[in-house]
């Protein structure tokens, strides 16, 4: 399960299901891979997508919005193509998977802020 952290700011929790520990918590950034001003940081940040001033069809036409709501539709739907949600069904490949394809974010390595870093898709295996 993908899951968005949250949009509660610095000092905000990482809302259920992102606590899960089986959830993939992600994050939101903008085109230039700037955290969201009110993402919620904490360890259950596995990963960043784009989620700021994204254009979402709305009655009437289109509109931009932001929050990690909406970079978790764009993980969530990718994962779908993804050899370990498709076949396993394992959160611990996935989340295995998603780590080492994500492009590293912020500080070096895992953090807080961007978890392992911006979302890729993971390379398919050989059949």
């Amino acid at each position: 399960v993908a899951a968005a952290a949250g949009n509660g700011g610095k000092t905000g929790r990482i809302p259920f299901p992102a606590s899960h520990p089986a959830a993939l918590g992600v994050t939101a950034v903008d085109a230039r891979l700037r955290i969201y001003p009110f993402a919620t940081p904490g360890p259950q940040v596995d990963v960043a997508a784009l989620g700021v001033d994204v254009t979402v069809a709305a009655p009437g036409g289109y509109r931009q919005v932001s929050g990690s709501s909406f970079a978790t539709a764009m993980v969530s739907g990718a994962l779908l193509r993804t050899e370990a949600c498709a076949r396993s069904r394992d959160p611990g490949a996935m989340r295995a998977a998603v780590s080492n394809a994500a492009r590293d974010l912020g500080a070096p390595g895992r953090d807080d802020v961007f978890g392992g870093g911006l979302f890729r898709l993971p390379p398919r295996s050989a059949p």
